[in-house]
């Protein structure tokens, strides 16, 4: 996989743990697991201008942090999938395929899987069929 923009910015990088995690750590212990991480980046390719992973090894993080942000994020998934974006280590943007029903996707994506302060399910499923293009605009703001 190409992991490296036209301009010659690194941007993808596979994650070691959240940032709160990694800004605790003194800087040869970060160079050192952010070496192993980067390594054992799941198997992503691109094809046609899309990512793809297929699910093994680790996921695909961004190789700078960022503070306020607006994201515009074109998905589609296959039967049976189970996914997310995780913002800052936490909360995660669920995308899953709203058929695994065991699993509470019926809900739809969208919502913030982990979190245990706020309403974290959708208003509506909104998802269209597995193997179709969605979207989602993320805007993130900290508190101030």
């Amino acid at each position: 996989m190409e992991r490296t923009s036209p301009a010659g910015r690194d941007y993808l990088k596979g994650p070691y743990d959240n940032p709160d995690k990694r800004a605790a750590l003194d800087a040869d212990q970060r160079t050192k697991l952010q070496q192993e991480a980067d390594e054992t980046c799941g198997p992503t390719e691109v094809e046609d201008g899309v990512l793809v992973f297929d699910g093994k090894g680790r996921s695909l993080c961004t190789a700078k942090d960022y503070g306020d942000f607006e994201m515009l994020v074109d998905w589609k998934i296959l039967k049976g999938g189970d996914s997310g974006l995780y913002l800052r280590g936490s909360p995660q943007v669920q995308i899953w395929d709203t058929g695994r029903t065991l699993s509470g996707a019926q809900v739809g994506s969208g919502g913030l899987y982990n979190n245990q302060k706020n309403p974290s399910k959708p208003t509506k499923c909104a998802d269209r069929p597995v193997g179709e293009w969605n979207n989602f605009r993320i805007s993130w703001s900290a508190r101030r």
